[in-house]
């Protein structure tokens, strides 16, 4: 359920968010985009660390880790952020 929850709230984000670009017609689809994101992360961030604690996270790091492999982890990380981007790109123009 946790992961159809965050589905919904990304499409409505992007529904808002072009709904919100006819205001700002200075602003394009992508800089729209790179704006909420950077507003996101500044967001949840601190949300994330208060909610979970950094102790949490280190040992979900070290577990994945031992799990997988670290050049594993990395190409995990790097290929789920090149197809967001990716999306986000083709959803915003």
């Amino acid at each position: 359920t946790g992961a159809m929850v965050s589905n919904i709230a990304m499409v409505l984000r992007n529904i808002t968010s072009k709904k919100q670009l006819d205001n700002f017609k200075m602003i394009d689809g992508i800089n729209l985009y790179g704006i909420l994101a950077i507003v996101g992360l500044f967001y949840l961030t601190p949300a994330a660390f208060i909610m979970e604690g950094p102790a949490l996270w280190s040992v979900g790091w070290t577990k994945a880790v031992a799990t997988v492999g670290l050049p594993k982890m990395i190409e995990l990380f790097v290929g789920s952020g090149v197809f967001y981007h990716l999306y986000n790109q083709v959803s915003h123009q």
